[in-house]
């Protein structure tokens, strides 16, 4: 498999559109295309060319710093030539190649899990002996609210001014909502799927998202959604419920609010 292959087979599997890849990127069509088709030819200058497979490859998961280096030595060769020839020789250097680019994303991946598992078990651990000291001391206040005062003896001497007292007000002032009411929107993901969230004018999410995956944004105010393979995802907002956003592949936006 060359380095197009690659590329192309990576981003059909997440469900990415080519026109999804050139919003994101910001790459023309016509370069994505090449580089896919092994086309380099057709590319502007090294620096640019280097550019356009950097961000390509982040989009997709992989390291750019070795689909840089791939590319580098397909397109210009060891001594990064301008006459070097495009071909590729030798198919089982680019497998080494991509394998380690593909290798090293999921190294990443594990530790990432690794890393979140550790994190849940300390954050259910501290959670837990929270919980408990608070119990604690909920249940000791209890005790001391539960205690009866003293018996007073009233002697017939008492002061009839003192004697019969009118019953406080016991009406308890109306508190106000603790949160106002803003926007809340509901995202289920179905088949893998790039998505883009801003909340309140702050982007708060843009990465791929695997099939299964539930997330819930709320904002004071608005919340946009991007989908780049918008027949992967199921939105919910209030009432309306959109099963799927849109077709398979296309990139839709959407910008929920709370009117």
């Amino acid at each position: 498999m060359d380095l197009g292959s690659f590329l192309r087979e990576t981003r059909i599997e997440l469900g990415i559109s080519i026109e999804a890849v050139e919003e994101e990127t910001k790459i023309r069509k016509y370069y994505i295309e090449a580089l896919e088709n092994n086309d380099f030819e057709v590319l502007p200058p090294q620096v640019y060319a280097c550019g356009f497979v950097k961000r390509y490859a982040k989009l997709l998961g992989l390291d750019p710093t070795e689909a840089v280096s791939v590319f580098s030595e397909l397109a210009y060769g060891k001594n990064d030539s301008a006459d070097a020839d495009f071909a590729v020789s030798n198919n089982a250097t680019v497998y080494k190649d991509i394998n380690k680019i593909d290798n090293k994303s999921r190294r990443f991946s594990t530790k990432s899990i690794v890393f979140a598992l550790v994190f849940l078990v300390a954050v259910i651990w501290l959670g837990n002996n929270l919980l408990n000291y608070m119990v604690g001391s909920w249940r000791e206040k209890d005790d001391i609210n539960n205690i009866s005062p003293p018996q007073q003896t009233v002697t017939e001497y008492e002061d009839e001014q003192t004697a019969e007292k009118p019953e406080a007000d016991t009406e308890t002032p109306e508190v106000p909502a603790l949160y106002p009411e803003g926007v809340s929107v509901d995202v289920e993901i179905t088949a893998q799927c790039w998505l883009t969230v801003v909340v309140d004018g702050e982007q708060v999410l843009a990465q791929i998202l695997q099939a299964g995956e539930q997330r819930n944004f709320q904002g004071q105010k608005s919340v946009y959604l991007k989908a780049g393979n918008a027949g992967g995802i199921i939105v919910k907002h209030e009432e309306e419920v959109y099963a799927p956003l849109g077709v398979s592949g296309s990139v839709i936006e959407r910008t929920f609010t709370a009117d």
